[in-house]
């Protein structure tokens, strides 16, 4: 038999489509789609050993504040919140996670290939941002942004960093690294992977 594994849980199987929260201020854990498959497994008395691996990408932004004002929130927009089997999905803006008060965010990502905006509010009611062009989001790999704040404006800085993910290196534009990549009917896509199943978000 082959064993197929995968969180968060839907009774109703593997779904066919998943996205991640728009609004991940309280957590992460439900956006972090997680997957396993175990191959040839013959019956036996001993439960089996399932390996899960992030199937989204995680984005971590770290901020030196350097305005008169702390942070009130981090948003990252232009990318799609849905991995799907199907085109024509719609980018939204994903609202981050507070790890750290004034200084670390984070957020859970369709992996994908597209431009990405951060905007940084902050408590004095003032927003900057700034959009990179390109970068590419790959499955199960975590990119570390650093975002410098000023009164007037705000600095991105990318890199990787490993840990529990997969080290995502670079998110410098045109340096995303290599990804999964599907044409159809004219269209590239992203894809990632479960149960058989490719999902992927359009370029």
């Amino acid at each position: 038999s082959t064993l197929t594994a995968y969180f968060p849980y839907s009774a109703s199987g593997v779904p066919d489509e998943f996205s991640v929260a728009r609004d991940q201020s309280a957590g992460c854990a439900s956006s972090d789609l997680l997957g396993a498959v175990a191959k040839n497994v013959t019956p036996t008395g001993t439960p089996v050993g399932m390996l899960f691996y992030h199937l989204m990408s995680q984005l971590t932004i770290v901020i030196t504040n350097n305005s008169d004002a702390a942070v009130s929130g981090v948003a990252v927009g232009g990318s799609v919140p849905t991995a799907s089997a199907k085109a024509g999905v719609v980018a939204a803006e994903i609202e981050t996670f507070e790890v750290t008060p004034d200084a670390s965010y984070r957020a859970i990502l369709v992996p994908q290939q597209g431009a990405l905006t951060v905007t940084v509010s902050t408590r004095d009611g003032k927003s900057r941002s700034k959009t990179l062009s390109s970068a590419t989001l790959e499955s199960g790999r975590r990119y570390d942004m650093s975002v410098l704040v000023t009164n007037i404006d705000i600095e991105l800085k990318l890199s990787g960093e490993v840990s529990d993910w997969e080290d995502g290196g670079s998110l410098d534009e045109g340096d995303g690294g290599e990804a999964s990549e599907l044409e159809y009917g004219g269209d590239t896509y992203r894809t990632a992977k479960i149960g058989g199943q490719v999902w992927m978000a359009e370029n």
